[in-house]
């Protein structure tokens, strides 16, 4: 009887021991998430996003029929009448500000091109946003800032986005989670170079400061083509996606494609 109550008592004593342990393993994990909330506010704080870094009113939307031009760099673009933009609602990446002068956003990641651009990109009026994996490294009045926090799958946070290794795959995250857009062509997100090879053909533009190598194109569409499940996974199963392109010029075979002839008259 008497080795039987002591078992008990070991018993008792055992599972006080794992209750506390399972009670601090508990509060460590909320300390965790609340200093996780905690420094991303203070990251928000600091790069101004109190709220939505960037809004478009929705008469706007309605004006434009929840639809957007996504322009990219690629020399599908080569030759393109850039004025069949001009009473579009268009997202530029890039050096497409050049072209564009009115490109309601344009949109950015890399430091060194804000450097590299910054006087005459703000000639242009449209908005500017930028996708920072860190929220410190520019600070500028007219550049609203998102937080790029993976590469893969979909960002419903506040001011965040993924980034799939490739701009345009954050802005179709943008523009559709957090600017609300329904419908969105994609023109020169071609996904190769010109001419296999031919660094020269890289973009529709020339003096490009960094090249990406054929062989990342190759992770850029494979992470693209997880876009579809990522709408119909978040509510977006009503979203279209339109690559405005031909397939000798793109490499991009996720979405519907039509030629330019069809969505600009020719």
């Amino acid at each position: 009887m008497k080795s039987t109550s002591i078992l008990a008592r070991q018993q008792e004593a055992m599972q006080r021991q794992a209750e506390r342990r399972a009670q601090i393993n508990r509060e460590r994990l909320q300390r965790e998430a609340r200093q996780k909330r905690l420094n991303e506010a203070a990251a928000r704080k600091r790069a101004g996003i109190k709220k939505h870094p960037f809004v478009i009113p929705p008469e706007v939307l309605e004006q434009h029929d929840h639809t957007c031009y996504l322009v990219g760099g690629g020399p599908s673009l080569n030759g393109f009448d850039w004025s069949k933009l001009d009473d579009k609602y268009v997202v530029g990446v890039n050096r497409a500000y050049e072209v564009l002068p009115n490109a309601q956003i344009i949109y950015f990641t890399d430091d060194d091109w804000w450097n590299v651009h910054k006087a005459a990109l703000l000639e242009h009026q449209g908005q500017f946003i930028k996708g920072s994996l860190n929220l410190d490294r520019l600070h500028h009045p007219r550049v609203a800032q998102y937080h790029l926090t993976g590469e893969t799958g979909w960002e419903k946070g506040m001011g965040r986005l993924k980034h799939g290794r490739n701009s345009s795959y954050a802005c179709i995250n943008m523009l559709v989670e957090h600017l609300g857009f329904k419908k969105i062509y994609l023109l020169g997100l071609d996904m190769k170079w010109g001419k296999k090879g031919d660094k020269s053909t890289s973009h529709w533009h020339s003096g490009h400061k960094r090249t990406d190598a054929e062989s990342v194109y190759g992770i850029m569409t494979k992470n693209i083509s997880t876009i579809p499940a990522s709408l119909k996974a978040n509510g977006h199963e009503d979203v279209e996606i339109i690559s405005v392109n031909t397939p000798e010029k793109c490499d991009l075979k996720t979405f519907p494609m039509k030629p330019f002839e069809e969505v600009f008259g020719s």
